[in-house]
């Protein structure tokens, strides 16, 4: 629940901002430092003689610890407020990229990416508390679209930015300076962000309610589906592009750019369109009639790549 202090004006709108662009910026760092890997699997597989069912594993060991650690970083956040914990989260993560840059064979590698992935869980669901403390109901969404767009701003920047690093320094500085970024947020966020004060109405999460609603269910296995999908251009798509498709780094850095891209080009107007049609004909029509040829149609450009 919004604490009704905020609600009456006790928070202006420039620190709101101010907390949207810090929190914009944390996302921002976080898929510099996630999407790093994937730029510079190609040299690190040569360099550390990993064969790509080793590299599987590698990219696996960062996204089981991530969910494993997901809803109790975020219940960490709500019982503990999200300054402290985004404070650790941010701290760990940069620490285990850090390392990232320091590994010389497969089983230090599976164990620095597991343990940043469990670092890195529960970023998300403590953004979305921070703009739950900080924005009543009928602007959350519009907030929470404020750090998701740091998604797609993050898949462009990190292979323009990584590639050059990669060519200048080799792939292990990248991961260094990443961390320090990672470090520097942390920094400002423990010293100016605080948690607002009030009370904060807490509920049990009704699972046994929700697992029993069929739209509930069928939400999550469209996300699920959707993953596989969505998860190549996070992790695979560099070396794809590379190995698969013989393109070289420059040349890669420019096409792995076009789908986060083109990927924020579809979230507003997707989003727009489906209020749109909400308001028109219903929420059911709004929303399937966006997502479901959205989906069908990533699915035939995705086998057409083929």
């Amino acid at each position: 629940m919004f604490i009704e202090y905020a609600c009456a004006g006790g928070y202006r709108l420039p620190q709101r901002r101010l907390v949207l662009g810090m929190l914009f910026l944390m996302v921002l760092i976080m898929y510099l430092d996630r999407l790093a890997i994937g730029v510079a699997a190609p040299r690190m597989q040569a360099e550390l003689g990993l064969t790509p069912g080793q590299w599987g594993w590698v990219i696996g060991a960062f996204t089981l610890a991530y969910a494993a650690f997901e809803m109790p970083s975020g219940a960490l956040g709500d019982r503990n407020g999200q300054r402290t914990v985004l404070t650790r989260i941010v701290v760990w993560w940069s620490a285990f990229t850090a390392l990232t840059g320091a590994v010389t064979g497969l089983g230090q590698l599976l164990g620095v990416r597991f343990l940043f992935g469990a670092g890195e869980a529960g970023a998300f669901p403590n953004a979305t508390g921070v703009v739950a403390r900080w924005f009543p109901a009928g602007e959350r969404a519009r907030a929470s679209s404020a750090f998701w767009i740091a998604t797609s701003v993050g898949g462009v920047m990190t292979p323009l930015v990584v590639v050059p690093m990669l060519k200048a320094y080799g792939w292990r500085v990248p991961f260094v300076v990443f961390a320090v970024l990672g470090v520097v947020w942390a920094v400002v966020w423990q010293s100016w962000y605080l948690d607002p004060g009030g009370t904060v109405e807490r509920k049990a999460a009704p699972w046994g309610v929700m697992l029993r609603d069929r739209n509930f269910r069928w939400v999550l296995i469209m996300y699920h589906c959707y993953c596989w999908g969505g998860y190549f251009y996070l992790s695979w798509i560099y070396t794809y592009l590379q190995t698969g498709r013989g393109l070289t780094e420059e040349q890669m850095k420019f096409a792995s750019a076009l789908p986060p891209l083109l990927g924020m080009a579809g979230i507003l107007t997707g989003g727009f369109l489906s209020d749109g049609l909400s308001r028109r004909y219903g929420l059911r029509v709004g929303r399937c009639a966006v997502g479901a040829p959205s989906l069908i149609l990533a699915g035939v450009l995705m086998m057409a790549e083929g």
